[in-house]
């Protein structure tokens, strides 16, 4: 920042969900940079779940490295990915309430694992 844009201070410092955790970040390592630290949905410190669910997608993302898969594998292995995260984002209630039996089997999850 002050290097390549010549930059001494910023007026705030924006970030939503894990933009807000990298807002969080900017004010421990940088205090004074920025007049404003505003994190929006973020934590500044994950909970037990939160690291569960992204060590689970992060493996599964560098085990594909470590095989050299297909394309065709990659895709599949990133759909999966996508479905434990859509798991995350959901409860089971507002999927069952939104999401028909017909509608899941024609095509939902791998519409949202996309």
């Amino acid at each position: 920042m002050t290097r390549v844009l010549g930059l001494e201070r910023l007026h705030a410092v924006v970030g939503i969900s894990m933009g807000g955790m990298q807002a969080f970040e900017w004010a421990v390592r940088f205090p004074g940079v920025a007049g404003r630290i505003l994190p929006i949905a973020g934590t500044p410190r994950l909970s037990p779940y939160d690291e569960l669910l992204w060590r689970t997608e992060l493996a599964a993302i560098e085990g594909l490295d470590t095989m050299a898969c297909a394309p065709d594998k990659r895709r599949q292995v990133m759909a999966l990915v996508g479905a434990i995260h859509e798991l995350a984002l959901s409860t089971p209630r507002h999927v069952n309430d939104t999401v028909t039996r017909a509608g899941f089997d024609g095509g939902w999850l791998t519409a949202s694992a996309q």
